[in-house]
């Protein structure tokens, strides 16, 4: 067996992407909740448990003083809801699922068809988010 090939150039987009945006993954909010649960019951002091899960003293701080949502995130409001990119995501996988994987820039193109018929507004160029 030769070198192993790197993948498809999809896939180093897909990686590139799921990087770029997986700095505040469903993971995040749920050691967020975790170390909250664990401060309220007294257990563990905002600093530490900071350190023990890995985000910082003023993140934590600022969810437990109630000065921001536990859920909020920074950045403009997401064009789609949680519903909506859930459907999206589900009929991607099952178009791969079925060998009919979309290229980037083709699943961009079905959101970009997606947006203009619904008629929603969004802070892109011809309604289009560009790599």
């Amino acid at each position: 067996m030769g070198p192993k090939k790197p993948g498809s150039p999809a896939q180093s987009v897909g990686k590139r992407l799921k990087r770029k945006y997986s700095r505040k993954s469903p993971d995040n909010t749920y050691r967020v909740k975790r170390a909250l649960r664990m401060i309220e019951s007294d257990r563990v002091s905002i600093r530490k448990a900071a350190e023990q899960f890995g985000v910082s003293y003023g993140y934590l701080y600022r969810r437990l003083s109630g000065e921001a949502n536990v859920d909020s995130r920074n950045g403009p409001r997401p064009i789609f809801s949680d519903e909506d990119g859930a459907a999206m995501a589900r009929w991607l996988k099952e178009m791969s699922a079925r060998g009919m994987g979309l290229k980037p820039g083709e699943f961009l193109d079905f959101v970009q068809k997606v947006v203009k018929e619904v008629n929603k507004s969004t802070p892109f160029k011809d309604d289009r988010f560009r790599l």
